[in-house]
Parts: C-alpha cells; sequence; structure tokens
C-alpha cells in the first residue's frame, strides 16, 4: 500500500474517531447540565454521579487531544505537567502539523477540569462537595459548546488534508500516518 494512501485511510479513521467522540462528549456533557439542578439536594449518589461524568468528560476531551499529537506525528508532551502541557498545546497551532484544535478561551475551565480530575482521581474517602461540582459542571456548560464546535473544525481540516492526500504525495501539512489502532470512548448510560 503506497504511503499516501495509508496516511488517506488513518486521517480518515482519525476523523470518524473524533466525530464518535464529540458525540460522547455531547452526552456526558448533556447528563452532567441535566444533573446540575439535582445537586441542590446534595445526595451522595447524585454528586457522585455528576463527579464521574465530570471525570468522564475530561478524560475523553484529553484522550482526543492525545490521539490527534500521535496521529500528526507530534509525540505528546511528557514529565509531571504533561497534561497541562497537552491541553494549553492545543490551544497553540503546531507549525508545519497542524493548527490549534481548541480556542486558547476554554483553557481556564478546561484546566479547571483537570484539576478535579486529578482530585476525583486520588479522592477516594472524600464526599464531594456539591457547590464545587456545581461550579465545575457550570464551566462545562460553559465551554462544551466551543469545545464541540473547535473539534469540529479540526475534523473539517483533517478532511481537507485527505482530500489533499489525493493529489499531494508530502500529505498537505501532515508529516506521517497515524499509529496503531484506536476506538471511540461510548458512553455508558
Amino acid at each position: 500500500m503506497r504511503a499516501d494512501h495509508r496516511r488517506r485511510l488513518e486521517l480518515a479513521r482519525l476523523v470518524t474517531e473524533i466525530t464518535a467522540d464529540v458525540l460522547v462528549l455531547e452526552s456526558v456533557a448533556r447528563l452532567c447540565i441535566e444533573a446540575q439542578p439535582a445537586l441542590a439536594r446534595s445526595t451522595r449518589a447524585i454528586t457522585a454521579m455528576v463527579a464521574v461524568d465530570l471525570h468522564r468528560y475530561y478524560t475523553a476531551t484529553e484522550n482526543v487531544l492525545e490521539r490527534i499529537e500521535r496521529c500528526i506525528g507530534a509525540l505528546p508532551p511528557s514529565g509531571p505537567a504533561w497534561h497541562k502541557d497537552l491541553l494549553l498545546g492545543a490551544t497553540r497551532e503546531l507549525a508545519d502539523a497542524r493548527p490549534a484544535i481548541l480556542s486558547p478561551a476554554v483553557a481556564p475551565d478546561l484546566e479547571r477540569l483537570l484539576a478535579f480530575r486529578h482530585f476525583f482521581r486520588h479522592a477516594y474517602t472524600v464526599d464531594f462537595d456539591p457547590a464545587r461540582l456545581g461550579d465545575l459542571v457550570s464551566r462545562l456548560g460553559r465551554v462544551h459548546g466551543i469545545v464541540a464546535a473547535d473539534l469540529r473544525r479540526f475534523v473539517t481540516h483533517l478532511e481537507t488534508t485527505v482530500a489533499g492526500l489525493k493529489g499531494d504525495e508530502r500529505g498537505a501539512g501532515v508529516r506521517r500516518a497515524c499509529p496503531g489502532p484506536t476506538r471511540a470512548r461510548q458512553p455508558r448510560r
């Protein structure tokens, strides 16, 4: 199989996966936003459900960003702050490789969701604060539409790149093909 044909197929697969991931993000965001009024009742089950969904939302977002970086041939960041570096790097263009994936405006709210995810993963005996969860759901509600639109815009960029590969052996700005199989996350409700 020719390299340009392989690249087209792998980028087309990435388009399909990102499109599926946006649907998952929309589903999880909707679940969080719909549950927000119930946080006022502050039952442990409700706060736990919202916490899990906030965790799922950020994790799915990060997985998309990491997959894109690997696909275009950029090494995802490493080191103790790699999660934050990946997020912030996604708000910047990577010369000769890709445009910015996310709008810089979403970074502060997504950083808060990242911080919560870290807390969530290490909070084994803590009950979640409904007010804090409510703030995080509000942040998610503020940025989700932008994140979804940004990912759709990036899909359009990839589709244009795939079309360009049909006549351009170099890959229209994409340096190498995506490695290995990946899978889209599915909602669990």
